[in-house]
């Protein structure tokens, strides 16, 4: 099954540092503000020059800067500095600290496998079977399917495959990437 989701139509919500946009949240029926999903996937709002993301136990937690500037201090070690599309990886449990105004996409999983990565354009991947993936478009794309008709993403839209085994291409007249998100047995 392949879904668009519309940036207009995530779920927002306020946190200390700005605001989270909810993408999908794995089972459906989850609930990030009662820590009831196997994963999750957003974009968050950074509006804070510093924030401490909120320690989630038992969560492994993937980040992505889209736009601005990210310095990521994890349990006082040396700082991560992130460019645009870099990928860190780390605990729920971590003590994080964020210095820099920006977005970012951010895949939580609590109870299930999955992964995080940068979709050059061009470039043909299998959607995951019985799984689910979700492709976040940092600019205008096309996704081009092996078996179904093509979707359109303008910046910021996803496109959610679940439970299918197709092949899917990135395209677009830019060298815009994407971000994808697999998550296993979702």
């Amino acid at each position: 099954m392949i879904k668009v989701v519309k940036k207009e139509d995530y779920k927002v919500s306020e946190w200390s540092g700005g605001v989270t946009k909810e993408i999908l949240i794995l089972p459906e029926e989850g609930d990030y503000s009662e820590r009831r999903f196997h994963a999750r996937l957003s974009s968050a709002v950074v509006e804070a020059k510093e924030s401490d993301f909120t320690e989630l136990k038992g969560v492994h937690r993937f980040i992505s800067l889209v736009h601005g500037d990210m310095e990521l201090h994890i349990n006082d070690n040396e700082p991560k500095i992130l460019s645009p599309l870099d990928i860190v990886e780390f605990e729920g449990e971590d003590k994080v600290h964020c210095i820099g105004k920006a977005t970012d996409f951010n895949l939580m999983l609590k109870g299930a496998n999955g992964r995080l990565s940068v979709l050059p354009i061009g470039v043909k991947r299998t959607a995951l079977k019985g799984g689910t993936v979700l492709i976040f478009a940092i600019g205008a794309v096309q996704v081009r399917f092996s078996n179904a008709d093509p979707v359109e993403l303008s910046t910021g839209d996803s496109c959610v495959i679940t439970n299918d085994d197709m092949d899917y291409l990135i395209y677009s007249e830019r060298t815009t990437n994407v971000l994808v998100a697999e998550i296993e047995g979702e």
